[in-house]
């Protein structure tokens, strides 16, 4: 099990000293812990930050090729 994710907002937004106080990862640790108490074989997360605002066709394809990479790496 992994989780995908798409952020509107970029990374550096996502960090203890940005507005939202917390990473992605923090934000879904609950969601890894559900995991672990059901024993499902969680592998990591996929994130993809800013496509409100940069969502250029270069970046979405930039970001394909990095999401097939992730899945099939497991």
């Amino acid at each position: 099990m992994a989780l995908a994710i798409t952020a509107g907002i970029g990374e550096k937004e996502y960090q203890k000293d940005g507005p939202y106080k917390y990473t992605v990862k923090e934000l879904t640790a609950p969601l890894e812990l559900t995991f672990q108490y059901v024993k499902a074989n969680y592998t990591s997360l996929f994130a993809f930050y800013g496509i409100e605002y940069h969502a250029t066709d270069k970046r979405i394809a930039h970001s394909v090729n990095d999401y097939i990479s992730f899945v099939t790496s497991f």
